[in-house]
């Protein structure tokens, strides 16, 4: 199997199970990328599962992320509210709080 990526970023901007050396550099240059800013190479599926996941994500994606830990965070706190847990419930504020920063600042 083999990939094209954006050396500058590391996404992947093609995989061909079947390709030959060089068929992703020449795809990827008729999509108009310069040459010098691709690689090529041939991976291991449990390579190319890594590198996957690994992907740069979206605006949008990191926003849900971090929602979504927003709401994990306050279902966990719920015990510590209850419990009157003073320490526990500023460490859940200040954790929110740079979350939330986190979202500004993909918004950007």
């Amino acid at each position: 199997m083999r990939i094209c990526r954006q050396i500058s970023t590391g996404k992947i901007i093609e995989m061909q199970s079947h390709a030959t050396a060089g068929t992703l550099i020449a795809n990827a240059e008729r999509a108009g990328f310069r040459r010098d800013a691709i690689e090529e190479r041939e991976v291991t599926p449990v390579e190319y599962a890594a590198l996957m996941a690994a992907q740069p994500k979206s605006r949008e994606e990191l926003n849900a992320l971090i929602l979504a830990k927003l709401a994990m965070n306050d279902l966990a706190i719920i015990r510590a509210l209850a419990e009157g847990d003073l320490v526990r419930i500023t460490a859940h504020n200040e954790a929110q709080a740079a979350l939330r920063a986190n979202i500004k600042e993909a918004i950007r």
